[in-house]
């Protein structure tokens, strides 16, 4: 099974976190309800983009927290004969049509050449002048590895969270190198019938890792059963 498409990464004295082939950037980290909050890199940078992709998570590991609701912007499109509440202007490859709108109903997205869905807080969608600065403020997600009190446990016991990819289920990764399946390193219970190596399953915020730049590591191990 292929591990989740997670990577993180440190540029500059901040965290990054690629998610589904996306790059957003870790904003905070609440380490008592596993809430992160993310924005997207590229949207953070310019409304026009080079690649049009969709804010897709995995929802085994995350899911977004209330106060939130979905956005769709439009690019690429020909020129409106009524006025829109909210137009940008993008040069799109391979398109003449550099207008942008921002999507309230469903005739506009067969005029357009290509779209990108993500969210912003529902105060931002009834202010669309403040647009780009609600999209460079960013969202927050809840990182469910762990969220049942099992991550405490195992981090009292002096491990790191983790999540087992091929068997779907948490398991606390121990300074000795073992993966435990019950919580916690000192009950000596290795998770699964074999060893982990370094490869593919993910390690979830640790509350020992505080909230500077560069917040917290995921790394990825794969069970090799023999």
């Amino acid at each position: 099974m292929r591990p989740p498409r997670l990577k993180l990464g440190c540029e500059n004295g901040a965290t990054t976190i690629q998610i589904n082939n996306v790059k957003y950037r870790v904003l905070d980290l609440n380490q008592g309800t596993q809430i992160l909050k993310i924005a997207r890199d590229d949207l953070s940078r310019s409304l026009c983009l080079q690649e049009f992709r969709n804010t897709t998570l995995d929802p085994a590991l995350f899911e977004y927290a209330s106060g939130y609701v979905n956005l769709t912007l439009l690019y690429g499109c020909r020129a409106l004969d009524f006025p829109v509440p909210y137009q940008f202007d993008c040069p799109v490859k391979g398109v003449s049509e550099r207008n942008g709108y921002v999507q309230f109903a469903a005739e506009l997205s067969g005029v357009c050449h290509a779209s990108v869905v993500f969210p912003v807080s529902y105060t931002s969608f009834l202010d669309l002048k403040g647009l780009a600065e609600a999209v460079g403020q960013g969202f927050d997600v809840r990182f469910k590895v762990g969220s049942d009190g099992a991550c405490s446990e195992c981090e009292s016991s002096g491990g790191r969270c983790g999540y087992d990819v091929a068997g779907k289920e948490f398991v606390c990764f121990c300074p000795d190198g073992l993966a435990k399946a019950n919580k916690t390193c000192a009950s000596g219970v290795v998770a699964g019938a074999g060893s982990y190596s370094p490869r593919a399953s993910a390690v979830a915020p640790s509350a020992s890792s505080g909230t500077q730049p560069c917040l917290f590591l995921i790394h990825f191990h794969e069970r090799n059963l023999e």
